[in-house]
């Protein structure tokens, strides 16, 4: 049986970056992932980024996450 992760486990697990390593990394051949939902990602975006929503629907009635998400940045 999987154990629960914790929010903290979840902080750690998901690396940030700043301005100044976002620009050698994108210079440097790697790509952007844009996890805003479609509609923002339309409105604007960088240049050369892929939209992958973390969340399929927001509604004010629930919020679907994406179960698979780094399975679909593999």
């Amino acid at each position: 049986m999987a154990s629960a992760v914790t929010s903290s486990e979840k902080e750690q697990a998901i690396p940030t970056i700043d301005a100044d390593q976002a620009h050698v990394l994108l210079s440097s051949g790697h790509g952007y992932v844009d996890v805003r939902m479609r509609e923002d990602f339309d409105k604007a975006h960088a240049p050369g980024a892929r939209n992958v929503p973390y969340y399929l629907s927001v509604t004010p009635q629930e919020t679907k996450s994406v179960i698979d998400f780094e399975f679909k940045l593999a």
